[in-house]
């Protein structure tokens, strides 16, 4: 007998996801970061040390300043297309550093 009304697994984890707000976030965070680093060009992706995304404002950490200002020159590009790999305005600021780090 066939099943009716067969939904996917991931069909069935986005809504479990979606109704908890604190998962949400962290999986809007893991797939942006993922979607990031496949926009990119494969050659930069080595000079990225981070990536993390808090209240919008997606934080990129590089060991290279031509990467960072590479990043920058693209950023609404960049913003626009992670937000619609995501389905929902998540990205809304990207912002780089190149160094040690954030503090």
């Amino acid at each position: 007998m066939k099943r009716q009304n067969e939904e996917t697994f991931e069909q069935i984890w986005r809504r479990m996801m979606m109704n908890n707000p604190a998962l949400a976030s962290r999986l809007n965070e893991q797939e942006v970061s993922a979607n990031f680093l496949s926009l990119i060009a494969s050659g930069m992706q080595r000079y990225i040390k981070s990536i993390s995304l808090y209240k919008g404002v997606l934080y990129i950490d590089t060991d290279s300043a031509p990467a960072a200002h590479e990043i920058s020159l693209h950023r609404q590009y960049y913003i626009d297309e992670l937000n619609r790999l995501a389905g929902a305005q998540v990205v809304n600021a990207i912002s780089t550093r190149t160094g040690r780090g954030w503090g």
